[in-house]
């Protein structure tokens, strides 16, 4: 006989994902005393402690919560697609969808996404987490989200993933440069040129790497963790760039114009994929959100 209820379940899972008991007593629209309340009745239904309390009503996971951790996301998940699967005749999806984004893509991605979703799938609440591959990656394993959108060459580890789209590598220049009159520029062009590096890992490392196979060693002029810094210092002249992601208008953020050029010769055309953990059930709003970002192709115009 079961013995701890789901919205006990929901309470664990609140402290874990926030860290404290008070800020999950205010996710889940309680007082911190039923939250705590709820706590103790799950660990005697459980018959194991879950938590040592600390000072200043700080609750941190032993290792049997831990151990308990890792299997409750996967609970409440397949709880609420039970839930949807209920309502599934009349097409209507509900719930939280959280996706992780790589940090650069996320600007042109996400808000088509959204866009969607609050048209097709208003009942759908969507969280997004941005950053780099490898951070994705692990917040994936944690089960912090349940898919991720990356570059495929970027991806370290085994997952299950679903082709978005491809897309071309472009030199960036400013609008004077002389090698921006060529249709096509070859890379032997650039080996005098002053070069500027958007400083994110593992896009660095992939072009320089790849410059160098063909020959050219650069030590930057200029250096940004921001893809739109490095666009605003292209488009003042202070050298090029070799980037993925191409601004509608084909304008730095002060407005000044940039001309992109396709690389063909050293850089194939990047894939986007949405991955999901290996041999992972998928939730209908990960469906959802595959479906719609193979859909909306037409608005990634970059």
């Amino acid at each position: 006989m079961i013995r701890y209820t789901i919205r006990q379940l929901e309470y664990f899972q609140a402290v874990v994902e926030t860290g404290s008991a008070t800020s999950a007593a205010r996710v889940c629209h309680v007082s911190q005393a039923a939250l705590s309340a709820g706590i103790n009745q799950l660990e005697t239904a459980m018959k194991v402690q879950l938590f040592s309390r600390q000072k200043a009503r700080k609750l941190v996971l032993t290792s049997a919560g831990q151990a308990f951790a890792e299997t409750v996301q996967d609970v409440l998940r397949n709880l609420q697609d039970l839930q949807d699967s209920a309502r599934a005749f009349d097409k209507d999806l509900s719930g939280t969808l959280k996706l992780g984004c790589f940090q650069t893509l996320s600007p042109l991605l996400l808000p088509s996404l959204a866009t969607h979703f609050a048209s097709e799938h208003p009942n759908v609440h969507l969280s997004f987490l941005e950053g780099s591959p490898q951070q994705l990656e692990a917040e994936l394993h944690r089960g912090h989200c349940e898919a991720i959108i990356l570059y495929k060459e970027h991806i370290t580890q085994e997952l299950d993933c679903y082709p978005l789209r491809k897309h071309s590598i472009y030199l960036a220049l400013h609008e004077d440069h002389p090698l921006a009159e060529l249709d096509q520029v070859p890379l032997n062009k650039l080996i005098d040129e002053p070069y500027i590096l958007l400083d994110q890992e593992p896009v660095s490392t992939h072009i320089l790497k790849r410059l160098q196979e063909n020959g050219i060693t650069y030590s930057p002029r200029l250096t940004s963790r921001s893809i739109d810094t490095v666009r605003s210092f292209v488009a003042r002249g202070l050298g090029f760039t070799i980037i993925g992601v191409r601004p509608h208008g084909d304008m730095s953020s002060e407005g000044r114009p940039i001309v992109f050029k396709e690389l063909y010769e050293a850089f194939a055309p990047s894939e986007i994929v949405l991955c999901t953990l290996p041999g992972s059930i998928h939730s209908r709003r990960v469906e959802a959100a595959i479906e719609s970002l193979q859909r909306l192709q037409e608005d990634f115009e970059f």
